[in-house]
C-alpha cells in the first residue's frame, strides 16, 4: 500500500477519534436528504450519482457514520480500494462497535492493497462481535490463516511462467480441466458454450496444438452436460462426469466410463454403486496403472462440503467401496479435481479449506506405503492467487503442468495454459515403456494377456485381467531403479519373459519395446529371464517364483507338451564345475514344477555349462545373458 496514504489515514484517525458521531436516525435534515437520494441512485445502479449525493451528505455532516459506510461500500464495489479503506477507517474510528460486518469488508479492501497486517487487525476486530455465529467465526479464522499465508507467499514467489496453449484449443468460450495421454500427443479438455459442457480433443502436431474436435456421440449429448474427464495414458479409456440421470428421478453428477476401439468410443457406462450414489460424484481421475479411481463427492460421512475419495480395483475387476482420503486432505471446505500422477504417490488437488491465497488454491500431497497422506503443500504464488485455481494436470514426460485461468489474458473466458514445474513441486520420477506385440513369423500385430510384476515386492502392479482393452499395446508407468518382470501370453504361443529396470537416463521418456511371440512348436525355446539363483548356488531366489508360477500355468493349459529345462553359465571358472552348477540349477526348476503339480514324465533337465553361449563372454553384459535358464519344447 502507498506509504503516504497509510500515514494520512493514521493521522486522520487520530483526529476523527476525538470527534463525535452522527447516525442515520439523528442526522441533520439536509445530510439525510442527500443520503436518501444516494440510496435511490444506488438502487438504480447509478453509482456516480450515488457517490455525489454521499459526498454532499458528508459536507453537510462530516461525522455522518452511515454515509461513510455506504460510501466505503460503494468504492469497494467499484474496486476503488484505497478510497473504500479511507471511509471505512473513518467510520470505525468514530463508532468502533456500530457494525462489526464492516471490518470484514475493510479487511478485504486491505488485502487488495496488500496491507496484510492492517487486514489482520480488521479481521480480528470482526471476531470481537459477541453475536457472531460459529460458522462465520470459523470462516473468518480461515481468512486470517489465508492472509498470513498470502503475506509470506508474496514475499517468496515461485518461478511461475505460464504459456497459453494457443488458438487451436482456446476460444472466446471457456476451456478448462485438461488431461493428456502419455507422450503428450493427445489432450482432452472440457469446453463450456453457454451453460452446456462437452468434451473436446486436440492433437499435438508440428509443434502446436491443432484445432480441437468435439468428441460427439455417444460421449457428448445434446441435452446433458459432459466434462471433467480423465484419460488413461494409452488414450483408450475415458472417465468423465455427466448429469444425465439415466432413469433416476434425481441424481446430479455421476461418473461414467467409455473405451475407444477402432470404430470409436463405446456407449458410456455409468459406474454402479458404491462409486456413484444419489449424491454428487464428479471430477474422476484414473491412476496410470488403472488400479485407483479418485473423485470428488458430497456424499454423507465426509468432513465438509466436497471431499476427495479413492476406490480400488478389486480382483473381480469391480470398483471397491470408496475411501475418504481423511482429515489430512479433506477439510470443512471443498476439495476438488484430484489428479494422481503416474508415480502413484503424488496427488494434486484444489481446495478452499487449507491455508492459501484466499480462493481455491492448488496443493499437492504424497501417499506413503500405508496409504496415508502427507500434509498438503500449497503450490505457491503467483500460480495461486486470490481467485479460484482448482485443477492441475502434470505430464509424466515433459515436466509441464497444465491448468486453466481467466486471469492471464488469452482468447477470452478460461483458457488453457502450461508451465514448467519447479523442483519443490515435482512428483516422483517415472518413465514409461510402450509394449507392442507381434507374431514372429508373420509380423502381424497380436492381442495378448500380460502381467507386470514388481520383483522387489513380488506383487503384480498391472495386468490385462481388468484391462482387456490394453491387449494390442499398452503403456506401463514405472518408477525408476526398480526391477520388474513382464510376462506376456497368448493361447497357441509360447509365453514371453522379460526382465528390466529403468534408470535415471529413462526419466520423462517412453521406452518402446517390441515383443515377438513364437507359436508353440517342437524345438522352440523360452529364456526364463526372471529366474534367479543365489550367488554360486543352485538355491532359487524368491524373486523367481512369479516366473515359475507362469510356467506352471502354461504347462497346465497345454497338457500335451513336454519340456526340457536347460541350465547355462558363462565361461568364468572351471568348465566341469559350471556344467555341474548348471545341471543343479535346472534340477531346482524341475523340482519346483513337480511340487506344483506338473507330472515328472513331462519334465527333463540338463546342465550345459558354458557350451551354448548366446552372447560374447568378453564383457559383463554378455556374460549376464549367458547365465540363463531355458525351456525347450520337445
Amino acid at each position: 500500500m502507498n506509504r503516504v496514504l497509510l500515514t494520512y489515514i493514521m493521522i486522520s484517525l487520530a483526529a476523527w477519534t476525538l470527534s463525535g458521531q452522527v447516525f442515520e436516525k439523528d442526522a441533520p435534515k439536509k445530510a439525510l436528504k442527500y443520503y436518501e437520494k444516494s440510496v435511490d441512485a444506488f438502487r438504480s445502479m447509478d453509482y456516480e450519482k450515488s457517490e455525489g449525493y454521499l459526498l454532499k451528505a458528508l459536507e453537510a455532516e462530516p461525522e455522518f457514520v452511515d454515509a461513510m459506510l455506504r460510501l466505503g461500500d460503494l468504492y469497494y464495489r467499484q474496486k476503488r480500494y484505497e478510497e473504500a479503506a479511507r471511509y471505512f477507517e473513518k467510520a470505525t474510528a468514530l463508532a468502533p462497535d456500530y457494525k462489526y460486518s464492516v471490518y470484514q469488508t475493510l479487511g478485504r479492501a486491505y488485502l487488495h492493497l496488500e496491507a496484510f497486517d492492517r487486514a489482520r487487525q480488521a479481521y480480528e476486530h470482526y471476531l470481537q462481535n459477541p453475536k457472531l455465529p460459529e460458522k462465520k467465526r470459523y470462516a473468518m479464522n480461515r481468512q486470517i490463516e489465508n492472509l498470513i499465508f498470502s503475506k509470506k507467499a508474496k514475499k517468496h514467489p515461485v518461478p511461475f511462467e505460464p504459456e497459453n496453449l494457443g488458438k487451436g484449443v482456446n476460444t472466446g468460450d471457456h476451456e478448462y480441466l485438461p488431461t493428456l495421454t502419455a507422450g503428450d500427443k493427445l489432450m482432452y479438455f472440457t469446453r463450456r458454450i453457454g451453460r452446456l459442457e462437452d468434451i473436446w480433443m486436440s492433437r499435438w502436431k508440428d509443434g502446436r496444438w491443432q484445432t480441437a474436435e468435439e468428441l460427439g456421440e455417444p460421449v457428448n449429448t445434446a441435452d446433458y452436460g459432459e466434462g471433467s474427464q480423465a484419460i488413461s495414458p494409452d488414450g483408450k479409456s475415458l472417465y468423465f462426469a455427466a448429469d444425465r440421470g439415466d432413469g433416476e428421478k434425481i441424481r446430479g453428477w455421476d461418473i461414467y466410463e467409455t473405451q475407444r476401439s477402432d470404430s470409436g468410443w463405446t456407449t458410456p457406462r455409468m459406474l454402479p454403486k458404491p462409486v456413484n450414489t444419489l449424491s454428487y460424484e464428479s471430477q474422476p481421475c484414473i491412476s496410470a496403472d488403472g488400479r485407483m479411481l479418485f473423485f470428488s463427492s458430497r456424499r454423507k460421512g465426509g468432513y465438509g462440503g466436497k471431499d476427495l475419495y479413492v476406490s480400488y480395483r478389486q480382483a473381480d475387476c469391480s470398483w471397491g467401496k470408496p475411501r475418504n482420503l481423511g482429515p489430512v486432505i479433506n477439510t470443512p471446505g471443498d476439495e476438488e479435481v484430484p489428479f494422481i500422477h503416474a508415480d502413484g504417490k503424488t496427488l494434486y488437488f484444489g481446495s478452499n479449506g487449507h491455508p492459501g491465497m484466499g480462493g481455491s488454491d492448488l496443493y499437492y500431497s504424497k501417499m506413503d506405503d500405508t496409504g496415508g497422506w502427507s500434509t498438503p503443500v500449497n503450490l505457491g504464488y503467483p500460480l495461486n492467487t486470490r481467485n479460484n485455481e482448482a485443477a492441475l494436470f502434470v505430464s509424466s514426460i515433459s515436466g509441464y503442468g497444465y491448468f486453466a485461468s481467466d486471469q492471464l489474458g488469452g482468447e477470452g473466458g478460461y483458457d488453457l495454459y502450461r508451465f514448467k514445474l519447479w523442483d519443490s513441486i515435482r512428483p516422483e520420477p517415472v518413465a514409461f515403456i510402450l509394449v507392442e506385440i507381434f507374431d514372429r513369423e508373420s509380423g502381424e500385430k497380436l492381442d495378448a494377456d500380460f502381467d507386470l510384476v514388481n520383483l522387489e515386492k513380488g506383487e503384480s502392479i498391472l495386468n490385462s485381467g481388468c484391462n482387456a482393452y490394453l491387449k494390442d499395446y499398452f503403456y506401463l508407468p514405472l518408477p525408476l531403479e526398480t526391477e520388474f518382470a513382464l510376462n506376456i501370453r497368448r493361447p497357441g504361443y509360447l509365453f514371453h519373459s522379460a526382465h528390466f529396470s529403468l534408470t535415471g537416463d529413462d526419466m520423462f521418456r517412453i521406452r518402446k519395446v517390441k515383443v515377438y511371440l513364437d507359436r508353440i512348436k517342437s524345438g522352440k525355446r523360452i529364456i526364463l529371464k526372471n529366474v534367479f539363483f543365489e550367488s554360486d548356488s543352485f538355491r532359487l531366489d524368491e524373486r523367481s517364483f512369479t516366473e515359475l508360477d507362469n510356467l506352471v500355468d502354461f504347462l497346465k493349459k497345454n497338457p500335451e507338451l513336454n519340456i526340457e529345462i536347460g541350465g547355462h553359465t558363462d565361461n568364468t571358472g572351471d568348465p566341469a564345475y559350471n556344467r555341474q552348477l548348471s545341471r543343479l540349477r535346472a534340477r531346482s526348476v524341475r523340482d519346483y514344477l513337480l511340487s506344483h503339480g506338473i507330472e515328472a514324465q513331462r519334465l527333463s533337465f540338463k546342465g550345459y555349462g558354458d557350451s551354448k553361449p548366446i552372447a560374447d563372454n568378453n564383457d559383463a553384459e554378455g556374460r549376464a545373458l549367458n547365465r540363463r535358464t531355458e525351456i525347450r519344447i520337445q
